[in-house]
């Protein structure tokens, strides 16, 4: 039976078992009913962790009967050694199983069971993170390293090749999570460089015009006439990442398990070919639902592939090689090191300013590597299959938005980036340009001080902040598998247990041990109900953000939040627009260039806006200023808050493509509206005639959020309410409607406002209402 049969055979099943009829659900209209008893397939979703392979087929049937009991609408498995001493996995071999014959029993077992219940399956073709497995060749990913000899010439030299050692991150992103195995020595070098030192005491170095006298080695010796003045001799080699796949329960060992390279199409041809399509043809002919790629934790000095070269000079017309001092970054570019103290920046400057343009360069090349190699090969793979690629695309190398966008479900999660507006925002806004209906988040899940379980409001501010993100499908994190460690106490694999030994994904606990069933959680029916009466309305239609709000930037920098903080981390412009009542989305620069305008609108894929707004973009392409200038020049109203490109990116044919930035952006300075503060952006918008939908006229709330769907009948609006104190506001009603209702999530209720232009609502702590206007 296919999934669409499936749906539609609960619809029926559903409204056999009421006393009045339901109509069936139809993406664009929206009917008072279903509402009140939504599509159970529309609700939320959970993450279900096994212990490896150590679980019974039984328990797997009564875990699965339980979840949908509690109005789960799909499952997603996932297997993991987190929250396992070194005792407990060598005590249990049947852990250390992923990917085996009796697994996949296991897991076929969990297919039929939830195919029994209607539930929505989703399988990490996988253990642990990032991708990765156990291949018959090597694809681990690769890297650049340097080694540096300051010496002051005229001299000449003759000394033998330094061996790289291993970077300092290596060992500190080692102390946050254990990902990387002992350091290799083996390597290659692919370039000497000598390097006027400019100014050695600035912070980063100041480097002159590097040369290249590779060639001056011999026989594993570097023999060379240095001209006067302090040089650096840059040694720069190839290295093998020796990255693990965290908290992989493959068999073996777990330094046997690597990610592979992402940069390199080789690596996702092995994990498709040799572990993913494998697992699915063993469960054949049970199909999951969806497949899962879990964000992006990459790490390396330098991050670098074989083909990277080649692909460079093809694409930027010049060899990387003489620039390879300014692309490497102070302290390498480990994901977990960054989460601690941030990226660091330019570990030498160049003299010229030419590192910044070649540093550019090698980010574009690198993005395109990252979405051939493996994103765009994911994705191909999954449409061949018929199943759904649901993908974290954060913390990859490409524009998050531009990844995002390549997936069938783009999904965010609350813990990366402190789960701020900001981050939170652009799966969805990927959503839209690509014309996807349904986007999930992992949801639920915060760094705590101790294993509290999250309050019934905290549930609601995370719950309700995601949806006003254009987030429609929430997947809890999560559910453990019962599991009795060797110390007899429940196993979950998110609660660090330092003095046993366990194997842990950090040093802070995890607030997301889900127990479906037990009394603690006796809530969980009744609050998945109001989720998936949520969902249901924030499926219908189409989103209509306002505005779109160019991201220049690959992504929005990861950071770390303890417990739930409304609001937190969000940037000013976000709060500005928001609390003016614009909701927004983001795009990408890519996305803009191939933009166009419609009727004095912005439509951007398959998304329509009132409006551009654009702030802080240091460099840009000139297509995508172009696109701009084309866009004005139409009638689309643009605001500029901050700065426009002052050059051009990269750093072929710079001077000419400098002359057409800065021609293009004298021409969106005549023609956009420019402020200076964010405060000022509203009035700029207004000025433009983009009038908010929904207007505050007063309040006494914080925040009153919103996001807009339009219905080929009419409207629907969520409002919500992150603050955890109730609030009252009235608000202006900016479309064209007969009557307006407001409907409750958590009781499905509708109650009849007196006017259709205007409602004052009492809103409570934490909470959501829809605001339905009709013709």
């Amino acid at each position: 039976m296919s999934r669409v049969e499936s749906a539609a055979l609960l619809i029926v099943a559903l409204a056999a078992g009421c006393s009045d009829s339901l109509p069936a659900a139809n993406d664009d209209e929206f009917a008072e009913a279903l509402f009140r008893r939504p599509p159970s397939e529309l609700g939320p979703h959970i993450r279900w962790w096994w212990p490896g392979g150590s679980v019974e087929h039984a328990t797997v049937e009564e875990e699965v009967n339980k979840l949908a009991d509690a109005g789960f609408a799909g499952v997603e498995l996932q297997t993991l050694l987190f929250g396992l001493s070194p005792a407990d996995v060598a005590a249990d071999p049947r852990v250390r199983t992923v990917g085996s014959a009796d697994y996949l029993e296991h897991v076929q077992t969990f297919l039929r069971a939830s195919e029994r219940r209607g539930l929505t399956t989703t399988l990490t073709l996988g253990s642990g993170w990032p991708s990765g497995g156990m291949f018959s060749t090597d694809v681990r990913p690769r890297e650049l390293l340097f080694e540096r000899m300051d010496l002051t010439g005229p001299m000449d030299v003759d000394v033998p090749l330094p061996v790289p050692s291993a970077p300092a991150w290596v060992q500190e992103s080692n102390l946050l999570v254990p990902v990387l195995g002992p350091f290799d020595p083996a390597s290659s070098l692919l370039a000497v460089l000598l390097v006027p030192i400019v100014d050695a005491a600035a912070t980063p170095p100041v480097l002159g015009v590097p040369v290249d006298v590779t060639a001056s080695v011999v026989a594993g010796r570097l023999q060379h006439s240095v001209p006067a003045g302090l040089h650096a001799l840059m040694f720069t080699y190839e290295h093998t990442v020796d990255h693990l796949v965290v908290g992989a329960a493959f068999p073996g060992a777990t330094q046997d398990a690597h990610v592979i390279d992402h940069l390199d199409s080789v690596g996702a041809e092995r994990l498709l070919a040799e572990q993913s399509a494998p697992w699915l043809d063993a469960l054949a002919p049970l199909v999951p639902d969806e497949i899962f790629v879990d964000s992006f934790e990459l790490v390396g000095e330098l991050p670098w592939s074989a083909p990277f070269a080649a692909r460079f000079l093809s694409d930027t017309g010049y060899a990387i090689t003489s620039e390879l001092p300014f692309l490497f970054r102070e302290g390498g570019e480990s994901k977990y090191v960054d989460l601690l103290r941030g990226a660091g920046g330019p570990a030498f400057e160049s003299q010229s300013g030419r590192g910044h343009r070649a540093r550019e360069d090698y980010e574009d090349v690198r993005a395109r590597l990252f979405m051939e190699g493996f994103v765009e090969p994911v994705a191909e793979f999954a449409r061949e299959r018929s199943i759904a690629l649901r993908m974290q695309a954060h913390g990859g190398f490409a524009h998050v938005l531009d990844a995002y966008a390549a997936a069938g479900v783009p999904e965010s999660e609350v813990l990366f980036a402190g789960g701020s507006m900001d981050f939170l925002e652009l799966a969805g806004s990927a959503a839209h340009v690509a014309g996807r209906r349904v986007v999930s988040s992992e949801s639920f899940v915060v760094l705590t001080v101790s294993p509290i379980p999250l309050s019934l409001d905290e549930l609601w501010i995370l719950a309700g902040r995601s949806y006003i993100a254009g987030i429609n499908r929430l997947v809890y994190h999560g559910a453990a598998y019962p599991y009795a460690r060797g110390t007899g106490d429940r196993w979950h694999p998110f609660s660090p247990d330092a003095a046993n030994g366990v194997i842990t994904a950090g040093p802070f606990p995890i607030a997301s041990d889900v127990r479906a069933g037990e009394p603690e959680w006796e809530f969980l029916r009744e609050f998945n109900l109001a989720l998936t009466r949520l969902s249901y309305a924030m499926t219908r239609g189409v989103d209509r953000s306002q505005v779109a709000w160019l991201l220049p930037e690959r992504e929005i920098p990861d950071t770390a939040a303890i417990g739930v903080q409304p609001e937190f981390g969000e940037s000013a412009t976000s709060l500005a627009l928001r609390r003016a009542g614009y909701p927004y989305d983001r795009i990408s620069p890519r996305m803009l260039a191939g933009a166009r305008a419609e009727d004095g609108q912005l439509v951007v894929g398959a998304a329509s806006y009132r409006a551009l707004v654009l702030t802080e973009w240091p460099s840009a392409h000139p297509d995508e200023l172009a696109a701009v200038v084309r866009l004005v020049t139409a009638g689309v109203p643009v605001v500029v808050l901050g700065d426009l490109p002052t050059r051009a990116r990269g750093l072929s044919d710079a001077a000419a493509r400098d002359a057409e930035v800065a021609e293009h952006v004298a021409a969106v300075r005549a023609a956009a509206q420019l402020v200076d503060s964010d405060s000022e952006l509203a009035g700029a918008l207004a000025a433009e005639g983009v009038l908010p939908l929904i207007s505050i006229r007063s309040s006494d709330c914080t925040t009153v959020s919103t996001a807009h769907r339009e219905l080929p009948d009419g409207h629907l609006f969520l409002l919500f309410n992150e603050h955890p104190t109730s609030c009252r506001a009235t608000l202006g009603i900016g479309v064209p409607g007969g009557r307006a209702s407001l409907l409750d999530p958590v009781n499905g209720r509708r109650v009849r406002l007196p006017r259709a232009d205007e409602a004052t609502i009492e809103f409570a702590a934490s909470r959501a209402l829809l605001l339905w206007v009709e013709p």
